[in-house]
């Protein structure tokens, strides 16, 4: 269990990390208001000033804390559009398109392979010349 006698203090909420996680969970405190670099550095400046550490207190606050990062990022994210069952996805429809090559598409293929074998060649040229400037002259 959390330290008891831990507790955060944010703009928006000042108490212990239990009591946080489970204000977030149950959608009483709004996740986007709670800034997780904050409670990460008062964690951190708590953890400094220990004199013994409790391996199983640091693991408690790295559980919090990714649920809490969890949380954020699903709040913060677009999430996938909803596609009807009839409806093709993108994606698919994209490499179902690449996967039919067509006498059009041909020189775009024969271009991409020119420019790999440019590439890997380019690459493997040395990073000086081999000639010298007085090699040069003595002809």
């Amino acid at each position: 269990m959390f330290p008891k006698h831990y507790s955060v203090a944010l703009p928006v909420f000042s108490g212990p990390m239990d009591l946080l996680l489970h204000l977030i969970e149950r959608e009483e405190l709004d996740i986007t208001r709670v800034a997780l670099a904050q409670v990460t550095d008062q964690y951190l400046a708590y953890v400094r000033q220990l004199e013994k550490h409790e391996i199983a207190d640091l693991a408690e606050f790295l559980l919090i804390a990714a649920r809490l990062l969890l949380i954020k990022s699903e709040a913060l994210l677009p999430r996938p559009p909803v596609r009807q069952p009839e409806e093709l996805d993108p994606a698919e429809e994209l490499r179902a398109s690449c996967a039919s090559t067509s006498a059009s598409r041909m020189p775009v293929y024969f271009c991409l392979n020119a420019s790999r074998r440019a590439a890997r060649h380019l690459c493997a040229w040395p990073s000086r010349p081999r000639w010298s400037r007085a090699s040069i002259y003595q002809n």
